[in-house]
């Protein structure tokens, strides 16, 4: 009996040495990686609670997109991202200390902003808009515009989408007047929003703008708004 309690106690000291081993090993991994800041990877566990036949519920694709993030002021570089344009939350994905794949929903409130493919995200604290996440486009001082994106959840019984599953990505584009974002559609309805010092550009400006806004996308809108504060800014030169 003597013996098997020593044995009984070799195993638990041997164990427990081995795991601690493993332990700090991984844990310096993620420390090199991530450094020893728990604000970074503390939140709630993500699951896809969602019966999914067909799409997703994110925004680019189901891969995590290498990003940087601000949490609570401080700045994250090469964190891996998803962001869930259904649920509209932010998950971000890192190896634990036993170097497998963990994704947590990173909490709205602490997030500032964050940035994946060439995209930058801030976090809306305007009581009009709907999403806690919103693309930020543009400049304060010249043309600012805002686009949320959103997904539903349907049932789609084409035979090629058959069951349930998460529609195709559609926008909402705004411009910012006077620090409120209001919703446009259309040509007409942009122009009559732009900042007062746009106002002499105006007949321009309607040259230079596709007849149809409703479709624009994130790289258009983008190259709309920097050649129209290009446009400010070399009037003033």
């Amino acid at each position: 009996m003597k013996s098997f309690i020593l044995s009984f106690v070799g195993f638990i000291l041997y164990s427990g040495s081995l795991l601690a081993q493993i332990s700090s090993s991984d844990l310096e991994q993620f420390d090199s990686n991530y450094g020893k800041d728990p604000a970074l990877y503390k939140g709630i566990k993500y699951f896809q609670e969602r019966r999914c036949d067909f799409g997703h519920p994110f925004l680019l694709d189901n891969n995590a997109f290498l990003g940087k993030l601000s949490l609570e002021n401080k700045v994250y570089d090469k964190v891996w991202l998803y962001y869930n344009v259904y649920d509209q939350e932010l998950v971000m994905e890192y190896d634990n200390y036993l170097g497998a794949k963990t994704q947590i929903i990173l909490n709205s409130n602490q997030v500032n902003w964050f940035e994946i493919e060439g995209k930058r995200f801030v976090n809306s604290v305007n009581k009009n808009l709907k999403n806690p996440y919103i693309e930020s486009i543009g400049s304060d001082s010249g043309v600012h515009c805002l686009i949320a994106y959103n997904k539903d959840y349907i049932h789609n019984n084409k035979a090629d989408k058959n069951g349930f599953g998460y529609s195709k990505l559609y926008l909402k584009k705004y411009i910012v007047v006077a620090g409120e974002p209001v919703l446009f559609n259309t040509k007409r309805k942009f122009i009559k929003l732009l900042p007062k010092q746009f106002e002499s550009h105006k007949e321009a400006i309607a040259r230079i703008l596709p007849n149809n806004l409703r479709h624009l996308q994130s790289g258009d809108l983008q190259k709309i708004c920097d050649d129209l504060n290009a446009m400010i800014s070399n009037s003033h030169e």
